[in-house]
């Protein structure tokens, strides 16, 4: 888990207030939950300017993360994956002070880092710092203007800790999130506090009269700006993704794990990975649908690698895998310390270990993000595409407004929010002159692959597609190129002819539905009592949900009724249900009192299950293996634990009374 800060104060502040702050941070992020690494803190500090890195002593990533000479240090977060690009030795241990040295003499050297990039120079004779990432902006980096300075980190959570200030829930970004699920343009979970757009550096002197200045260089505009039609390259883009893949590679010494599915993206970096000659490999495919599996096992059998095919099948191991699944909350719980609510919703099902998830990077991933600004995302049929068309400039906003309104159980009032918000993007697309359907694809392109895509939090995480040759020439194809795939067939015949005649494997409507069938939904899983806690305490969740749709949704689903998409709701819903404790725990630093509020802990199970009886609370401390509270709560009646025995490794559940014997409401919870 790796973190970056930087900031500038205002004033004049002592060294010691700037480490209390920085401190505040690193307490937070490392020492509230279980961390399986001796955590190393890297930085730079001059005068009320500095960045800091926080990472694993024993990290495998072999770039410095700080560097200095002559007065001048850059401060790495996330290193260019083309480092090669600016490095006279081709050594990635001298690369970090041959970047340094261009960038002095050049910040716009920025517009030609490939994806994802994030540094900090820090200049102590111009006393200035500057924020540099690449032209996309996928490396993740939030801005907060406190009260005594500015503040930026790829964590949103991380700058009202810095900054000595409380976190509160942004309204507005939230709305949107749980209409269309995700934080769209430069919001964030945290009021006030926003993402970094494309293209743009952040520069601040020391001077506490200066203001910060947003710098646009211009290379995004390039990227995505209409021109002259050229037909795309692919032998170019083949070539630019094999030199990034392996300068990428040099980043890190481990195994590649390259997900493998029948259909397209996947097959892209696969191909990529297989032609660069790496040989430490191991190919997943999910085998929740048999086409796919049976897809992505012929295209290995081409090129004699079946034997490092890894088929994972989640409904064989059902029983096995439900003793061991976390529950709910505490996945929540987890992934929201990483993230601070940030990411996409349906991670929310995946079964984590909050003992085992901060530990070591041991693996790269290879997935296949990305790839669909390379095709006619939101208009892929040849039907939808003429209607569009017709519509003319409306086009756009009329697709994106009735794609994300499909499901139901969002308050009416909130949707307006949507609206908007996509409304504003579209229109941003029309400054950089794009029109007509290349709107659609401006906006999968800066929402859906920079915001939505769990990719852009994951360090480990590569693709093929986040080569600045792919992402250049898909904004000048023409819409017949991305309907018929062209540019996907194209590069994977450049980089591995072998696949060149395998068709696709896409699901289709009409096709089972083995995610039910293997019980895979969220109702039909393990989570099934731990969700049905949430909806039944709705005041954590409807003020953005309207409260009888979202509860005859559930039922309706559990008797099998349901929209093949409507898991999202739910994702959205348990994700809006959970934050406000988040925002508590990020806001335990403020004073004497927020600490006093971390060591308590009320239990209310009239409040929490809604229900209007005896209920039976017992608490195990997992360290004793034993029970340590066994108590009976009267309806209406709280039961308070407070004082040391919080700092004990406690869980709890809730019992109820069937046939006068106390049964269980759910499973044990981590307190």
């Amino acid at each position: 888990m790796r973190t970056f800060l930087a900031f500038k104060f205002d004033a004049d502040i002592s060294s010691e207030e700037i480490t209390e702050s920085i401190d505040r941070v690193k307490k937070h992020y490392y020492e509230t939950v279980k961390i399986n690494f001796e955590v190393e803190v890297h930085e730079f500090r001059y005068k009320n300017l500095g960045a800091v890195i926080f990472d694993s002593k024993t990290s495998p990533l072999r770039w410095n993360s700080v560097v200095s000479e002559e007065g001048k240090a850059l401060i790495t977060y996330y290193p260019p994956p083309n480092w090669k690009k600016f490095s006279e030795s081709g050594d990635v241990n001298n690369a970090p002070k041959e970047l340094l040295k261009k960038l002095s003499d050049n910040k716009e050297l920025s517009s030609e880092f490939s994806t994802p990039t994030s540094v900090c120079l820090i200049d102590t004779y111009k006393e200035t710092l500057d924020i540099m990432s690449d032209p996309f902006g996928f490396a993740r980096l939030y801005e907060y203007r406190g009260e005594n300075g500015w503040f930026w980190s790829n964590r949103p959570g991380a700058l009202p800790i810095l900054s000595g200030e409380e976190a509160k829930l942004d309204r507005n970004a939230w709305e949107f999130f749980c209409n269309a699920g995700w934080f769209i343009d430069t919001t964030s979970p945290i009021e006030n506090v926003v993402r970094i757009e494309p293209g743009i550096r952040v520069n601040v002197f020391n001077d506490s009269d200066s203001p910060r200045k947003l710098i646009n260089n211009g290379s995004f505009d390039k990227m995505v700006a209409p021109r002259p039609y050229r037909r795309f390259d692919a032998k170019k883009i083949a070539n630019d993704m094999l030199e990034n893949f392996a300068s990428f590679s040099e980043l890190w010494s481990l195994p590649l794990v390259v997900d493998l599915s029948g259909g397209k993206d996947s097959r892209v970096c696969a191909a990529a990975v297989i032609a660069s000659g790496a040989e430490n490999i191991q190919f997943n495919t999910i085998g929740t649908l048999e086409k796919e599996v049976e897809t992505a096992s012929l295209l290995l059998e081409k090129v004699n690698l079946s034997h490092k095919h890894n088929i994972i099948n989640p409904g064989q191991s059902k029983k096995s895998s439900a003793k061991k699944r976390a529950p709910i909350i505490d996945r929540a719980k987890t992934i929201f310390h990483n993230t601070d609510g940030d990411l996409s919703p349906i991670t929310i099902r995946g079964n984590l270990n909050p003992e085992t998830f901060f530990s070591d990077i041991n693996r790269i991933w290879v997935q296949g993000a990305m790839g669909e600004i390379g095709k006619a995302t939101f208009y892929g049929t040849e039907n939808l595409y003429k209607r569009l068309l017709k519509q003319g400039e409306g086009a756009a906003y009329d697709r994106l407004t009735r794609a994300f309104s499909v499901l139901d159980g969002i308050k009416p009032e909130i949707t307006h929010t949507r609206d908007k918000f996509i409304f504003n993007v579209i229109y941003k697309g029309k400054t950089k002159g794009l029109s007509s359907l290349y709107l659609l694809d401006y906006f999968y392109l800066v929402e859906r692959a920079r915001r939505w895509l769990p990719q852009s939090l994951d360090f480990n995480r590569y693709s093929a597609f986040y080569s600045a040759e792919f992402l250049e020439q898909s904004f000048n194809m023409s819409y017949e190129e991305k309907l018929n795939l062209d540019v996907i067939k194209s590069v994977i015949r450049e980089l591995l002819p072998e696949w060149e005649d395998v068709p696709f494997y896409k699901k289709k409507l009409s096709d089972r539905d083995e995610r039910t069938e293997k019980g895979l939904r969220i109702w039909q899983t393990s989570d099934k009592e731990d969700i049905e806690l949430i909806l039944n305490n709705p005041k954590r969740w409807n003020d953005m949900f309207d409260e009888q749709k979202i509860l005859e949704m559930w039922n309706k689903a559990i008797e099998g009724d349901f929209h093949p998409n409507i898991e999202g709701i739910f994702d959205r819903l348990i994700m809006r249900a959970c934050f406000d404790n988040h925002l508590d725990r990020l806001n335990g630093h403020l004073s004497e009192e927020g600490a006093t509020e971390e060591r308590k802990r009320t239990f209310n199970p009239s409040s929490e299950l809604n229900v209007k009886s005896e209920i039976r609370l017992i608490i195990y401390d997992n360290s004793d293996k034993r029970m340590m509270i066994d108590a009976v709560i009267t309806p209406g009646e709280d039961y308070v634990l407070e004082g040391n025995i919080l700092e004990s490794d406690l869980k709890y559940k809730y019992q109820g009374k069937e046939d006068g014997k106390w049964v269980d409401i759910q499973g044990y919870i981590n307190i």
